[in-house]
């Protein structure tokens, strides 16, 4: 059973269908190949410099997404990630954490700015969203869950060459004027630096 349907470009294209009567549905492309081919897939990092994960939960985070009041999106978290960069990491753990609290015009009151990258490459679109490392809070935010567990090492420990990955696929969603932040609960270890990386999709409202 085939039937015609027009798809987003006006062109028509045929929909097929079991002989129950079911849709039957297939991947084209890459998981966010859509998304990032219509110019809606933003990422950014921290810089060379790297960053503290952190010791105690306060205003103090180290790394942070923040969708702006009136920014007209939801962002739509991804992936998230974090690598190693130097001294001794203390044991401990990251967490997801946000101050959400809409009231708040400007949730962070300092940090160093990141500045997004459109993950279509060349298109120089710009993100409605912001970046921050370093970031100083206007609250002590509330944990929303562990992103991941740090053990005591550093860069001369033998372990494998390690990258951690957190596909959200959408479970964080920021709506207007509320702020993801990372911050770790953890022993302070000696000079730890880190780079954090977020991905996100931001969706009209």
């Amino acid at each position: 059973m085939i039937s015609e349907i027009t798809n987003p470009s006006g062109n028509p294209t045929n929909a097929r269908g079991d002989k129950d009567g079911n849709a039957l549905v297939t991947v084209a492309h890459a998981k966010y190949a859509d998304a990032v081919r219509a110019g809606r897939v933003f990422t950014g990092g921290t810089d060379a410099s790297g960053v503290a994960p952190g010791t105690a939960l306060g205003t103090t985070a180290a790394f942070a997404l923040e969708n702006p009041l009136n920014s007209g999106v939801h962002l739509v978290v991804l992936t998230m990630s974090m690598g190693y960069k130097s001294g001794t990491l203390g044991a401990g753990t990251v967490l997801y954490t946000t101050d959400d609290n809409p009231s708040n015009a400007v949730p962070i009151a300092s940090s160093t700015a990141i500045t997004p990258t459109s993950s279509l490459l060349g298109s120089g679109k710009t993100a409605s969203a912001k970046l921050h490392d370093a970031a100083t809070l206007l609250n002590t935010p509330t944990i929303l869950r562990p992103f991941v567990a740090l053990q005591a090492s550093l860069a001369s420990t033998a372990v494998t060459p390690w990258q951690v990955t957190d596909h959200l696929d959408g479970e964080i969603v920021l709506g207007e004027g509320s702020i993801l932040a990372m911050e770790g609960i953890a022993a302070s270890g000696s000079s730890p630096l880190v780079f954090f990386g977020c991905t996100w999709e931001e969706v009209s409202i």
